[in-house]
């Protein structure tokens, strides 16, 4: 006969095991599985001990009752009982902070409004690097506070008391939050040096303005792919400079594409400043807008309002890029003369 909060059951291949589980306040409650009826009633009456007993149960406590429960169903239920709220990862709430323990040594401390995510979402640790799986994807740990992946730590972010397990907003310093973009002392002051890797890192310029040096990235990027068409490299949208808020506006300005599929590359011209180029930048893809508005081929009634909600779409898009901060501040950039030569010299 099974013990109390014990039940056996069996595997595809024949074997026994045994189940342990508990019921508290009308919630049912897994313990884990076990290879014995023994461990799993060890592990059902540590339980009741845990939730019905006047005892004050700690963390640390753990390694001395020896008992075959793991350490997260232990959190879990030193959880329950102190707040009344199941989660089923191991965390322990604490006022306005809580912390989730990757095993007996290790916990995290984080912001109480992050509870509820991490209730669903379990951090794993491989090596040093600590991520949850999100929508079947590897998510790192540090991108919900707006760490690229590739960052460095006391380099491109910090942790601002020092210690490494604190994850609370507060606690992480954000230094460098975009590609190729690094802030570094240079000749007695700090300047947001930009580098882009084109068989080897080349840097592009200094600049003194943290979203002046990304769109430089940018520009960079876009003179180079002048060259190199296949060169595919990472560009930055910046929603505070840029006018349009449709997603689908979220393309660079610098590398918008003809809607006749053919790719206007004047924008992109390092060096000039030509108002007159920029006129017949725009005013092409306006005129080719007005042709397709006069085109005959109607016939299809679906075909044609799709085509003119996309044409319509598409000027204002034009417009938007147009009038829009990013823009003004990407006529503006300058690159360095060892970048201007190297980009005469591919």
């Amino acid at each position: 006969m099974a013990l109390p909060g014990s039940y056996p059951a069996r595997r595809k291949d024949g074997t026994e095991y045994f189940r342990a589980s508990i019921t508290y306040k009308d919630r049912h409650i897994s313990l884990g599985s076990f290879d014995s009826d023994k461990k799993a009633g060890e592990a059902y009456l540590i339980a009741t001990k845990i939730l019905n007993s006047p005892d004050e149960f700690s963390p640390e406590d753990y390694e001395k009752q020896g008992v075959p429960l793991s350490f997260d169903r232990w959190i879990v239920l030193l959880n329950l009982k102190k707040t009344g709220i199941y989660c089923k990862n191991p965390i322990l709430l604490y006022g306005k902070y809580f912390l989730y323990y990757i095993d007996r040594k290790t916990a995290l401390k984080f912001d109480v409004d992050d509870m509820f995510f991490y209730r669903t979402h379990r951090i794993q640790k491989r090596g040093n690097h600590l991520f949850y799986s999100d929508y079947g994807m590897q998510t790192s740990l540090l991108s919900r506070y707006g760490v690229r992946s590739f960052a460095v730590k006391n380099r491109d972010y910090f942790f601002k008391n020092g210690d490494e397990n604190d994850y609370s907003y507060g606690n992480i310093v954000i230094v460098n939050r975009y590609n190729g973009v690094q802030r570094r002392l240079y000749r007695g002051r700090y300047v947001f040096e930009v580098k882009i890797h084109m068989l080897g890192n080349v840097t592009v310029g200094r600049y003194s303005d943290e979203t002046e040096a990304a769109i430089a990235y940018n520009k960079a990027a876009d003179s180079i792919e002048e060259k190199f068409r296949e060169k595919n490299s990472l560009k930055e949208y910046h929603e505070d400079t840029y006018g349009g808020e449709d997603d689908n506006m979220r393309t660079h300005a610098g590398k918008a594409e003809d809607i006749s599929g053919k790719s206007d590359d004047c924008i992109n011209c390092v060096g000039q400043k030509s108002d007159t180029q920029y006129d017949v930048f725009y005013n092409s893809r306006l005129e080719y807008a007005e042709k397709c508005n006069n085109s005959e081929n109607e016939e299809n009634d679906e075909k044609s309002e799709k085509s003119r909600k996309y044409r319509s779409w598409r000027r204002n898009y034009v417009e938007d890029i147009k009038n829009s901060e990013y823009l003004k501040m990407y006529e503006r950039i300058k690159f360095t003369k060892s970048f201007r030569r190297y980009l005469n010299e591919l």
